[in-house]
């Protein structure tokens, strides 16, 4: 075989490879491998992207979120502050962040205000969102309606970080005089420092109903450690506190 001939061969077999690289490439973006995102019910996927080995769960493999109540809460003269009391009864799965509205009617049934948000639900969790300083002008807020206007994308949880967040409250006291105050002591005492911690506080009158709310936040807590909470409210309250409840939000999709 001439020097020619040998080149030419040469040529031809680099032109077949670079044509065999390409129908490759070609080949593996028309048939590219599972995914969670590929928008099709591949591997053990329950559905399509979700569920199996997927970490976005189905809507079928969860129970809905329940809103137990939702309510304005006068906090001054044409100022009101908003509670919806929500619960996620599912143990290991949550949502990173979905938005909600809340709407206030008059006793005419006419929209007078509305505010809108975005949150996160922890799995095995009763919450409440809140919304403060709404203003209604001259109409009196007769009821709340509160809805999340998204459909949710439920999350399975590490199982580590949910047993590792251990925090609790203790050593509630209300004092009423010269202008409502309440304190208590929240405990962290997980393994894990812990960022923008939200608490509400909901006080209910003798028929377990809610009359007053308030909030407050705590920046940072370092894990095994204590600080001393406080809410307040501007004016007396209208009713006597039978029960308190002060409820924490710690977002488990921030710890690592």
């Amino acid at each position: 075989m001439s020097w020619a001939q040998k080149r030419q061969l040469s040529f031809l077999g680099g032109v077949i490879l670079l044509l065999v690289i390409i129908l490759a490439v070609f080949a593996w973006r028309l048939n590219p491998a599972p995914s969670c995102t590929d928008y099709t019910q591949n591997q053990d996927e329950v559905g399509v992207d979700c569920g199996g080995v997927c970490p976005n769960l189905c809507l079928s493999e969860v129970t809905s979120l329940n809103i137990l109540w939702a309510r304005p809460f006068e906090v001054l003269p044409e100022i009101y502050d908003a509670v919806a009391y929500v619960e996620n009864i599912n143990l290991g799965s949550g949502i990173k962040d979905i938005f909600y509205s809340f709407k206030f009617y008059d006793d005419e049934n006419i929209l007078i205000a509305e505010r809108n948000g975005k949150t996160f639900i922890a799995p095995d969790e009763r919450l409440a969102v809140f919304e403060n300083g709404i203003d209604v002008g001259k109409r009196i807020p007769k009821r709340a309606f509160f809805e999340f206007v998204q459909e949710p994308k439920w999350v399975k949880i590490n199982s580590i970080n949910k047993q590792g967040i251990k925090v609790y409250i203790k050593n509630e006291k209300l004092e009423t005089q010269p202008l409502p105050r309440l304190t208590a002591t929240f405990f962290n005492d997980s393994v894990y420092d812990i960022d923008n911690i939200d608490f509400t506080a909901v006080l209910y009158d003798q028929n377990d109903n809610a009359f007053a709310v308030s909030s407050t936040n705590i920046n940072r807590m370092l894990k095994t450690s204590s600080q001393e909470i406080t809410f307040t409210w501007p004016r007396a309250l209208t009713a006597t506190s039978s029960r308190i409840e002060i409820l924490p939000r710690v977002n488990p999709f921030n710890i690592k």
